[in-house]
């Protein structure tokens, strides 16, 4: 049976994201294509070339949070400002289930777009390359700002982060030579297409919410 506060915070994240049942079928079709993984490879033929070659795309937003948190949110790339504004405020709403204050996410800290730039090679795109980036990305946003939890929403990212294990699927995990442990779970955009994810999100969210009281 679940305690009082764990209903109540629930409740926050699920009133959040009722509307998405009421959405109309037309906007729920398009929200569905959020869980497939927006951190995806499209293809790059290059003139003559009969092999295409894997380029992976994303944008993940980093919000600093204070000492005890941050956030690393993987947005699609072709996603409408209402999107964006839905996302954010389930973001806030999950937040506020953490008792963790929300004041600070009216803008992203830091913003890391994959490939970096539009020239960037395609064999330069693919995951190695991406993971790479990504690991010097959080050991400039720690060090600028040393938080102890990074909570990651995402729907591919989570292979890309530092210290993942393939094998073990991990949640919620420290990174070999990191500073801060690794929460991570589905994405926004996934959450607002299927509101069903929202307790599997919630329970991976708890060993952080014992970590934060």
């Amino acid at each position: 049976m679940e305690s009082e506060p764990e209903t109540a915070a629930n409740d926050t994240v699920e009133a959040a994201v009722a509307s998405e049942q009421q959405a109309p079928s037309t906007r729920r079709a398009q929200r569905q294509q959020a869980i497939e993984p927006t951190a995806r490879a499209e293809s790059a033929e290059p003139e003559g070339a009969g092999e295409r070659t894997p380029a992976l795309r994303f944008c993940s937003r980093f919000y600093a949070l204070g000492d005890k948190l941050a956030v690393l949110s993987e947005a699609p790339h072709d996603g409408s400002q209402h999107d964006e504004a839905e996302a954010t405020r389930l973001l806030a709403a999950i937040l506020r289930a953490l008792e963790v204050p929300a004041a600070r996410l009216a803008a992203a800290t830091d913003v890391l777009n994959w490939p970096l730039t539009p020239e960037q090679p395609a064999a330069e795109t693919g995951a190695e390359h991406a993971s790479r980036a990504l690991g010097g990305f959080l050991t400039q946003t720690w060090e600028q700002h040393g938080y102890a939890n990074l909570l990651v929403f995402s729907s591919q990212l989570q292979e890309l982060l530092p210290g993942y294990d393939r094998s073990e699927g991990a949640s919620d995990y420290q990174p070999n030579a990191r500073n801060y442990r690794i929460t991570s779970t589905q994405s926004l955009a996934a959450m607002c297409a299927v509101p069903e994810l929202k307790r599997e999100v919630w329970d991976h969210l708890q060993p952080l919410r014992e970590r934060l009281k």
